[in-house]
């Protein structure tokens, strides 16, 4: 992940000097594509970037719908009267009543959805190509065992193997750009895969 990162030019070019609360990610401004238009009926990996300090706040992922059916959902719990997680709670919208609440870092309405990897949904041969195993042309290795507990997973609207490693493999990317956002801003607070791992978060606190 990290080679796939670099080739994408999104880390910064000397992380040397750079300490573990530091964000390796280059400013969102430069360095990324903005989630809209075209690019918000794609799927995958994307980034939630506050333009008025310039600092990315967190990472997520969607798959078998766009960017834009995602950043719909988020708005709408951002303006809820009552934060459901903390990325609601430090960002809500300006029109919410938490607006002024000492609890809020900044303002969904400042929030840029930048795009880490995308392709088409429902592209089949885009698909096929990033599921695929990289001894067969592909750019992700899978041993035996992995390949046997994707196979196993159910969730709703993933019935074939391709949607599943589909699904994993947005897990991963998730993760890396993740791990690569300062913990400071990092409003994240699981690395969303627990399902697929059949961990309790709850239980696990």
């Amino acid at each position: 992940m990290a080679v796939l990162m670099i080739l994408s030019n999104h880390i910064k070019d000397e992380i040397d000097c750079l300490d573990s609360n530091t964000t390796l990610l280059k400013r969102g401004e430069f360095f990324f594509i903005t989630a809209e238009n075209e690019e918000a009926k794609k799927q995958d990996v994307y980034l939630n970037y506050n333009t008025n300090d310039g600092k990315w706040i967190q990472s997520g992922k969607v798959t078998g719908c766009g960017f834009n059916a995602r950043n719909k959902e988020h708005r709408k719990y951002a303006a809820a009267k009552h934060a459901t997680s903390r990325f609601y709670c430090h960002y809500p919208t300006k029109s919410s009543i938490r607006s002024s609440s000492s609890s809020c870092h900044g303002h969904f309405d400042n929030l840029r959805q930048l795009v880490a990897l995308s392709f088409e949904v429902g592209n089949e041969d885009v698909g096929k190509r990033i599921a695929c195993e990289y001894d067969k042309g592909g750019i992700f290795s899978f041993t035996e065992d992995e390949k046997k507990q994707i196979d196993q997973l159910n969730k709703a609207g993933q019935g074939t193997t391709v949607l599943k490693r589909i699904d994993m493999i947005a897990y991963l990317i998730e993760l890396a750009y993740d791990l690569a956002i300062s913990p400071l801003d990092n409003v994240s607070e699981s690395p969303g895969f627990e399902s697929c791992l059949r961990v309790n978060m709850s239980a696990a606190v």
